[in-house]
């Protein structure tokens, strides 16, 4: 390969593994905006679709048009997507409905099918909030011995 060229590589190389994301608006409209109205998709859910590398895997669900089918649109795009990561956009008035869909989400539980897999997923969670809680120390050891004035 000579000075200055650029190797290409397949994205999926950069990563131990690509993320499975399903992105869930609610269905719930502001009560002085007929869900007619509605029908802009939601701007942070696709700011965050839009930013995150390409070897991640991300689905957007709008649930404004599927107010008439909730629960089935929630379990088939779990089914279909499989998500590894489910992000919802709440606002206020929402909550209660976000609540019933996370809970909906999580009665779903697909789990790996592949042992192996589950317990390196596992390894790796443990890592992340061992590194985490490290982390913490640090700033709270940092915090409390930092300059007093």
């Amino acid at each position: 390969m000579s000075r200055g060229s650029i190797r290409r590589t397949n994205l999926r190389q950069c990563y131990l593994w690509s993320v499975r994301v399903l992105l869930f608006s609610m269905p719930d409209s502001f009560e002085h905006t007929p869900s007619l109205a509605m029908r802009m998709p939601n701007g942070a859910l696709a700011s965050l679709a839009g930013n995150l590398d390409p070897a991640h895997e991300v689905a957007i669900a709008d649930l404004i048009l599927a107010q008439s089918a909730v629960r089935a649109t929630v379990e088939q795009l779990v089914r279909d997507h499989r998500p590894d990561i489910v992000g919802l956009s709440v606002m206020t008035f929402q909550r209660s409905t976000a609540r019933r869909v996370i809970s909906l989400v999580r009665s779903l539980r697909l789990e790996d099918n592949d042992p192996n897999e589950y317990r390196k997923t596992v390894n790796w969670f443990a890592a992340s909030a061992i590194a985490l809680l490290i982390g913490l120390l640090i700033a709270t050891v940092v915090f409390a011995t930092g300059p007093r004035g």
